[in-house]
């Protein structure tokens, strides 16, 4: 009897139609009417994490410059201000898909934590707004009467030269950044899926921007959240869509820690501190159409003791230590990476399992790419690598390098070198196949460089006006060429000793097993056609 009674009590102000209260030390933390998310309510910040929450329907909040952060939030009309309160609305455990929608002016940065992500139906986006862009020269629309999968010209167009770098082009349903333009042509980040010339293109710019105090120094901090996946290739949460001022250098765009399946897309930063990163997540993490330009130190994006990272079509330019830097991880593909005028390195892998880059294009850095401690680089499909301050290429304990297809030339230092490095208590083997349609020209100090126990194949490898040597061998290193090999220097092609012996591939390796080698430092070339 007692207990009936003393439930009757608690469902007496339900039954006549009042609001509950919501008790938080102590203290009353509703005060009005709760708005409900499936069985599961949240109002601002009245209910603690304690409190078990999950979806049950699809649901879309919105944010707006015009919003309040005390309106349901379930319209654009009655929005929220801040991208933080419609986050702390949303449940903690997500089966559906959640949306937050928000448009176009400057916002705070926001914090997510706690959230749980169910695959195979949770899914979790913040979005941003895009805009179509009108240039101050010629129009912002048209029809291409030219180009290719990476350009698109439209010679009717009076653009100014440059003018259009950093913003976007949509061509039939896929956004593309700008890297360069003149007058009527631009030229893409990444390849189309199909030719532009023909092809209906609106210019497009960012029209959502976070550029106030953001939490934890990052604009967009997301950290904690779990998922439920089995398929390793599922995702759970999307930022995208928005333009972030780092307030010179400041703070960073993004940063992920962690986390399980976070990925992002259609980003354009400048003048941040590092650009983002992923740290100490888990799944297979997903990134397109990144654009960072002028972040002050480390990595425009740094992605440490993590899974497995799938990115493509990144601008990195100017920045104040490495474009891309990967630390500790078991997985990496990059797809379509520029890296222009980075202070250190283009593309940095450090401790990795496999890492396969394709179609990159390392310019102006002071190294373009730099591997260590790792068991497998690929450079898979083309690797352009040009005008480094220093090397273009330096792999050191590789276990197994390879380069398809690519041009290395006029590098301030060597084009690659390849080098076990023993100066730790272990050695690890280093080795560099080489394969493919390769030129390795005009590089200052050489072409190729293998030291310290290294092995370098090479077939189809060309260049010429290499400083000294085409390819150098120094301390046990050995190499494979073939009748195709015809890297040349300016001293002489090869070299086994460091320079004391000059070799010639006409004349020295003119037949098939022809053989040189130094028994002093147990170097050898041989050629295996």
């Amino acid at each position: 009897m007692k207990k009936h009674l003393l439930l009757l009590l608690l469902l007496i102000p339900f039954l006549l139609g009042s609001g509950p209260t919501v008790i938080v030390d102590g203290d009353p933390q509703v005060t009005g009417n709760p708005t409900f998310y499936g069985r599961i309510y949240r109002w601002a910040h009245s209910i603690t994490s304690e409190v078990s929450e999950k979806t049950t329907a699809n649901i879309t909040l919105y944010v707006r410059t015009t919003g309040l952060d005390t309106n349901d939030c379930q319209s654009a009309a009655n929005a929220c201000l801040t991208i933080q309160e419609a986050v702390d609305r949303i449940p903690k455990n997500i089966k559906h898909v959640v949306t937050i929608d928000v448009g176009p002016g400057s916002f705070a940065g926001f914090y997510v934590t706690g959230f749980t992500v169910e695959w195979p139906d949770g899914d979790f986006q913040i979005e941003g707004t895009l805009a179509n862009h009108t240039p101050g020269t010629g129009t912002g629309s048209g029809t291409a009467d030219g180009g290719d999968t990476d350009t698109c010209i439209d010679s009717g167009q009076a653009w100014t030269g440059d003018a259009l770098i950093g913003k976007m082009v949509l061509v039939n349903g896929e956004y593309r950044f700008i890297r360069d333009n003149d007058g009527t042509s631009i030229d893409l980040v990444g390849v189309l899926s199909a030719t532009c010339n023909g092809k209906a293109y609106q210019l497009i710019e960012y029209d959502t921007k976070l550029d106030s105090f953001p939490a934890d120094n990052a604009y967009a901090y997301i950290e904690g959240y779990g998922n439920t996946v089995s398929e390793p290739n599922s995702t759970a949460i999307w930022f995208r869509n928005f333009e972030v001022d780092g307030q010179s250098n400041f703070y960073e765009a993004f940063w992920f820690w962690g986390t399980a399946g976070m990925n992002v897309e259609r980003i354009y930063s400048y003048d941040n501190y590092w650009g983002g990163g992923w740290q100490n997540v888990w799944g297979r993490q997903y990134a397109n159409d990144l654009w960072f330009e002028n972040g002050w130190t480390y990595a425009q994006i740094y992605y440490v003791q993590s899974e497995s990272f799938v990115g493509s079509r990144f601008m990195l330019k100017s920045g104040g230590a490495d474009g891309f830097r990967v630390e500790i991880g078991k997985y990496l593909e990059l797809n379509e990476v520029y890296a222009d005028s980075c202070a250190a390195y283009g593309i940095a892998c450090i401790g990795i399992k496999y890492g396969s880059i394709a179609d990159a294009v390392l310019d102006g850095n002071d190294v373009g790419f730099y591997a260590y401690d790792s068991s497998s680089i690929d450079f898979d499909s083309s690797i352009t690598v040009e005008n480094s301050v220093d090397d273009g290429i330096r792999l050191s304990r590789v276990m197994f390098g390879d380069i398809d297809t690519g041009t290395i030339s006029s590098n301030g230092g060597w084009g690659i070198i390849v080098d076990e490095d023993i100066s730790g208590d272990k050695s690890a083997l280093s080795s560099l196949n080489m394969v493919g349609n390769i030129t390795v020209a005009t590089n200052t100090d050489g072409g190729i460089y293998g030291k310290n126990n290294s092995i370098i194949h090479m077939s189809n490898v060309d260049g010429a006006n290499n400083g000294a040597y085409g390819l150098q061998l120094g301390m046990n290193s050995s190499a494979t060429i073939t009748s195709a090999t015809g890297i040349t220097g300016a001293t002489a092609d090869a070299t086994i000793n460091d320079g004391t012996t000059d070799l010639t591939w006409a004349t020295d390796f003119d037949d098939d097993g022809d053989t040189a080698v130094n028994l002093d430092n147990g170097c050898r070339i041989k050629r295996t056609d």
